[in-house]
């Protein structure tokens, strides 16, 4: 195994600060996602972890990466410690602990990456920098969007919202953003290391990626088609205390019923996650009664968030689903779940901690992965609920039939946090992923439409913990972009191959060195 290049005087005579800086740049780095958009930061950040990667050795590197990760998942998902602590009603020791362990599991993707980067690719700095730090990140980025059951916050991509690179997700999705941006800084560190040298070629590919990223903004992947629809989004704002104590049910439909009477000009009128936190069969015949008149008075239909039951071979199963109100009944039920929030992983092993939580209705049972849009309006939506809106791949599988997509969310569980900013970013992405307007409703927000470019237009946001309604124009389109045709795998495919050239290039270099050695 070759040696790391001779580092600089800073960094071999002082490594405890040099921890410190790895840990400052992951924490600097939540700074660049939603709410503060500083997207800058997510390209000085990783450059600073990749330069002093370069001259670290696989154990430093592993550490080194580590706290990074403590820095960024510390600080971008403390809001993890308000839902468990606050809403799932656990102990805060326990809380606390249970906060740490998943900063630590986290955390590990950078270090592994530190430690795969300098134990088996120590040599020429070119490749490590140019060729495979970027595919190593985008991958790993990937890794942890899946690997059991996936946790794909903080992606670099997603930082970019502001920034032209964010415009290539159309091609390449979120992870060949996050590759673009990381790419970026290590062009960066290349360039601080070998300066003058290699100051045209690395200033070009730059050039290249961002100037792209404005050219390929509106290539016309999709069109519109039809009329625009009128949309009314109806946020009820109740705290999860509120929403899940049965003597509400009353209250909460009553408000519900209320907003919606402002926003009856609207084709379709969008109730959030579990807005009825029971079974639709539970309403009473008053309220199913009124919910159908309001229908056809004003020629609207609904899609409403309920807890569906239902038995299955003698079982009663639970789903977290929206169904519609109108021409003709039709669900969705919820496909991808939250592991620990909807769902118990491992049961026998993690049993005695589900009984330290109590999270309402945390066992619930997947959708079918092959679901149909709804049909309403004379449109299709593509409905996706909470979470699920975390993965891209997932919502591309509603394309091209859905010419709309919705998403149904619940933030309240993460209160005055970063999180729903965060969700808001992510939807955002999805929005150009697709070519497609993106309609998000939330009990407490952030309730918004989204364009096919990822822009949320001037008063079509509402006001987060307020109870709202408003109408939206969203714009039906066609057509699919190249990511909604191929979705993650190129990418994934060029990184995997550039990870192989990597490797050759360091164990063809390291073979010369040797020969030339002896």
């Amino acid at each position: 195994m070759p040696n790391p290049p001779n580092a600089p005087d800073f960094l071999s005579q002082h490594p405890v600060w040099t921890d410190a800086i790895c840990f400052a740049a992951g924490l600097l780095l939540v700074f660049a996602f939603s709410p503060f958009y500083i997207f800058p930061l997510a390209i000085i950040s990783p450059a600073i972890l990749f330069y002093v990667w370069v001259y670290s050795k696989p154990g430093r590197s592993f550490w080194r990466g580590l706290l990074f990760g403590l820095g960024l998942f510390g600080g971008g998902v403390s809001w993890v410690f308000v839902s468990v602590y606050q809403f799932g009603n656990m102990t805060w020791p326990l809380a606390v602990l249970i906060v740490l362990v998943l900063i630590l599991i986290l955390s590990m993707y950078p270090a592994l990456l530190g430690w795969l980067q300098a134990r088996f690719f120590a040599g020429r700095i070119v490749v490590r920098c140019v060729l495979l730090m970027p595919a190593i990140w985008t991958l790993g980025e990937w890794w942890r969007s899946w690997f059991l059951s996936g946790f794909p916050w903080l992606n670099l991509g997603y930082s970019q919202t502001p920034g032209p690179l964010v415009h290539w997700a159309a091609w390449w999705g979120v992870y060949g953003v996050s590759y673009m941006t990381a790419l970026t800084a290590a062009l960066l560190v290349w360039l601080l290391i070998r300066k003058r040298a290699v100051v045209w070629y690395a200033l070009s590919i730059i050039f290249v990626i961002w100037i792209g990223g404005f050219l390929v903004q509106d290539i016309g992947w999709t069109r519109a088609v039809g009329e625009p629809v009128d949309i009314g989004l109806v946020q009820g704002n109740f705290s999860i205390r509120e929403k899940w104590n049965p003597d509400n049910r009353d209250k909460m439909f009553r408000r519900y019923i209320e907003l919606s009477e402002r926003v009856r000009r609207a084709r379709v009128i969008i109730w959030p996650e579990a807005a009825l936190p029971y079974d639709p069969g539970e309403l009473k015949p008053h309220q199913i009664k009124l919910l159908q008149a309001e229908a056809r008075k004003y020629q609207s239909e609904f899609i409403i968030g309920a807890v569906e039951k239902k038995a299955v071979s003698g079982r009663l199963k639970f789903y977290n689903s929206a169904f519609t109100v109108g021409d003709k009944p039709q669900i969705y039920r919820k496909r991808h779940l939250v592991p620990f929030g909807e769902y118990i992983p491992l049961r026998f092993i993690f049993d005695w901690l589900m009984r330290s939580i109590h999270i309402p209705m945390s066992d619930f049972s997947r959708g079918l992965a092959s679901q149909e849009p709804l049909s309403l309006a004379g449109q299709f939506f593509g409905i996706s609920i909470c979470y699920e809106d975390a993965f891209g791949e997932e919502l591309i599988r509603m394309l091209p039939k859905a010419t709309i997509l919705v998403n149904l969310s619940e933030d309240a569980w993460f209160g005055r946090s970063l999180a729903p900013h965060q969700r808001l970013q992510m939807a955002r992405v999805r929005a150009i992923e697709s070519g497609r307007d993106m309609i998000r409703v939330g009990n407490t927000g952030i309730t918004a439409r989204i364009n096919h470019l990822g822009n949320i237009p001037e008063g079509q946001q509402a006001p987060q913990f307020q109870a709202h309604a408003m109408v939206v124009r969203a714009q039906p389109r066609q057509g699919l972009t190249p990511y909604a045709r191929l979705g993650n795998w190129p990418i994934l495919l060029f990184s995997a191959f550039i990870l192989v050239l990597s490797l050759v290039l360091t164990r063809r270099y390291g073979r010369r060195r040797t020969v030339s050695g002896s």
